[in-house]
């Protein structure tokens, strides 16, 4: 099994960010299945997470890492919905781009609840 974030970058979760094609070649190589897991923020502290607490869990623009990590461990508590996906077989002759698309799309309807999970 391996895990990767395809985004490949970080950001404030406002959006899903495009993935990167390169990062499923592997799976194109071997058609290995994937089972996208859709990760969704929910509370910070015991509060919604809002725009105004969000910089707390967050880790983008020029923050440093070290400073977020200190952040992050200050906190009580941390909610997050994990939220595995209907499993994407990969087809034979299957492009990467075209697999990141369809990874993509599984991700984006799952974080903004457009659709039922399995």
């Amino acid at each position: 099994p391996v895990a990767l974030f395809p985004e490949g970058t970080t950001s404030n979760g406002d959006n899903i960010q495009p993935f990167k094609n390169s990062l499923f070649d592997a799976a194109v190589l071997t058609r290995a299945d994937i089972v996208p897991i859709c990760l969704r923020y929910t509370r910070v502290n015991d509060e919604l997470l809002m725009p105004e607490n969000r910089d707390l869990v967050f880790y983008y623009g020029g923050v440093t890492f070290s400073k977020h990590f200190l952040r992050l461990l200050s906190l009580r508590s941390i909610d997050v919905e994990v939220m595995p996906l209907m499993v994407i077989k990969v087809q034979p002759q299957q492009s990467r781009k075209d697999l990141a698309a369809e990874t993509y799309e599984a991700i984006n309807a799952a974080y903004y609840g457009r659709i039922s999970m399995p």
